[in-house]
């Protein structure tokens, strides 16, 4: 797993940011895809959405920083996706989805309509950042009893969380002292060869204390791995891949507006469910329930009340014209090019 995905000398591009920059790019292609075939005002989907996001990217990675204990002053590095924030991604959820509701509420255009044309790239977005995770090792699996498990190389967040918990034991010409006189890791074996042909004076004496060059210190860092943890972020991308085409089914074929909302979120919800207790570290709210665990459960409760609602047909149909409601909602879903700002 590398943090790097490609450096020269002037030049790096990190694994993780990149992978959430590709899914932003796979979230605005589906659904620029999805929302040609409605008639909706473009932008009476995209201002809400873009609000939505940006309120939500502030205002998670300030209060997932507060309870992971960065309130010794604001860094505008926490706003930085390079920057691991644990419990970001369920907090900008629990923050962008009402600001996103309200702000097509405001724009009167046709809010079921909205959500099912948003919803499924939720899920393709979800299914490309994970990758992320992976590369980067954040979001990692406790520890593995399978052979399967996935092992991080030297410097990884894995690998130093299981020097930490005294799990493994790193060779000493790979453990530096720092002031307080406590041993600690080296920056992840991606930065210690990205610097091999010019190392920082430091290193390369770190290096020489132990009759070593700087290449060998760094051979030394690359045949060191982890444990094997579960592979967390696999899972996620997988079955965010699967419920992203099972949601686009539905948003194809459902003849109520809703389904599709109700599949996105009760998808999310099962996902976080089932695959967060593997977590190696799962974030805590103030009230000590696991945070990823208690937007589940919000999530679970919407999408089944949205259920409820299409069950009992408190939402417009999207085929048929029994009622005036249901012809502006057919209209919006399959008549291309043709504005519709009525409030549904």
């Amino acid at each position: 797993m590398r943090v790097i995905l490609f450096q020269t000398e002037d030049f790096l591009i990190l694994s993780y940011p990149a992978m959430l920059l590709l899914a932003v790019v796979a979230a605005l292609v589906t659904l620029a895809w999805r929302i040609r075939r409605t008639s909706l005002d473009h932008s009476a989907v995209l201002i809400p959405l873009v609000v939505a996001v940006l309120i939500g990217w502030l205002g998670s990675r300030l209060a997932a920083g507060l309870i992971n204990g960065n309130s010794g002053g604001f860094s505008f590095r926490l706003l930085l996706p390079t920057e691991h924030v644990p419990g970001s991604f369920s907090i900008f959820i629990a923050i962008a989805l009402p600001i996103l509701l309200l702000g097509l509420w405001h724009q009167r255009t046709g809010v079921w309509v909205c959500l099912d044309v948003l919803a499924p790239s939720a899920l393709a977005a979800l299914a490309v950042a994970k990758v992320g995770c992976l590369l980067a090792g954040c979001c990692a699996g406790a520890e593995c009893p399978a052979d399967w498990g996935i092992r991080y190389p030297y410097g990884s967040r894995p690998y130093a969380m299981q020097v930490e918990a005294g799990r493994i034991t790193p060779p000493q010409a790979l453990l530096r002292t720092d002031e307080h006189g406590n041993a600690r890791l080296f920056g992840h074996v991606d930065f210690l060869e990205g610097v091999r042909h010019a190392p920082h004076e430091e290193l390369a004496k770190h290096a020489e204390e132990y009759g070593l060059t700087y290449s060998e210190m760094v051979a030394l860092a690359e045949s060191e791995r982890s444990a094997p943890v579960w592979p967390v972020p696999v899972f996620y991308t997988i079955s965010s891949g699967i419920l992203w085409l099972l949601a686009e089914i539905i948003f194809a074929r459902s003849s109520r507006a809703g389904w599709t909302s109700a599949t996105v979120l009760i998808a999310y919800a099962v996902m976080r469910l089932a695959f967060d207790p593997f977590l190696s570290e799962p974030l805590r709210a103030g009230t000590g329930m696991v945070l990823a665990r208690t937007a589940a459960l919000m999530s679970l409760v919407g999408g089944v009340g949205l259920v409820i609602l299409c069950m009992l047909g408190r939402t417009p149909e999207t085929r048929g014209k029994e009622s005036k409601e249901s012809t502006r909602y057919a209209d919006a879903q399959r008549t291309p090019r043709q504005g519709v700002r009525d409030d549904l």
